[in-house]
């Protein structure tokens, strides 16, 4: 054999050499779990802004504003402070007592046409990963409904120093971003939807919220 017909039957990498290769044991329908339970909090939230919430928007009205000084827990140790005046559409608050003993919930609230959307879940990798997944897949799931990212991603940090990521988007008739925070094992991830010129990254409110969000670590044993 020839080396140029060598060089083309060199040996591969072996599979678990390589940077993009993920164990059997972390694969849901083969794809990382690691990503997979974000990314879909993710599309919820995106499929929510494509579907429920132009209904939302014409529909309710504002029967449940956020009273000065609130808190919603979206999970264990995670919360954040909603803006004053803005309604909540569902969420729960830290007074709020419930049967069931849920510890967080997602939250929805609005103000005018903008509306944010917060998840949580665990999530053992970066923040840049998950934004990277989670934004791509929402892109592909509302590329027939015009939706693109604009490519300018961002850092923001919450006031506790979390970093986190941001990126616009774009559609026919609405504009948004998509954001993230990880720390500790745990991911909050953001969507905000409103029509043109509505969403604006650096809105006080938003950015007072985004700012908000609050990973409280628990010490061993309790």
């Amino acid at each position: 054999m020839t080396d140029a017909a060598t060089r083309h039957h060199r040996d591969p990498v072996p599979r678990e050499e390589r940077d993009d290769w993920v164990p059997v044991d972390r694969r849901i329908l083969g794809l990382d779990r690691r990503t997979l339970l974000p990314a879909m909090g993710i599309l919820v939230l995106a499929f929510l802004y494509a579907t429920v919430v132009p209904a939302i928007d014409r529909s309710i009205a504002y029967d449940d504003p956020v009273a000065a000084g609130e808190v919603l827990v979206l999970a264990d140790g995670v919360t954040v402070d909603p803006p004053d005046g803005w309604n909540l559409v569902s969420g729960l608050r830290m007074t709020d007592t419930t049967t069931s003993g849920i510890k967080g919930t997602d939250a929805v609230f609005g103000s005018g046409t903008m509306v944010l959307s917060m998840h949580a879940s665990d999530f053992s990798g970066s923040v840049d990963a998950l934004l990277d997944e989670a934004a791509g897949r929402s892109e592909g799931m509302n590329r027939a409904a015009g939706m693109r990212l604009t490519g300018e991603r961002q850092e923001i940090y919450s006031t506790t120093g979390t970093r986190g990521v941001i990126e616009k988007f774009t559609e026919a008739n609405r504009e948004g971003f998509f954001a993230a925070f990880v720390d500790g094992g745990t991911a909050v991830t953001i969507t905000a939807a409103g029509l043109p010129g509505d969403v604006i990254a650096d809105n006080a409110d938003v950015e007072a919220t985004l700012g908000s969000i609050r990973f409280e670590r628990q010490e061993a044993g309790e």
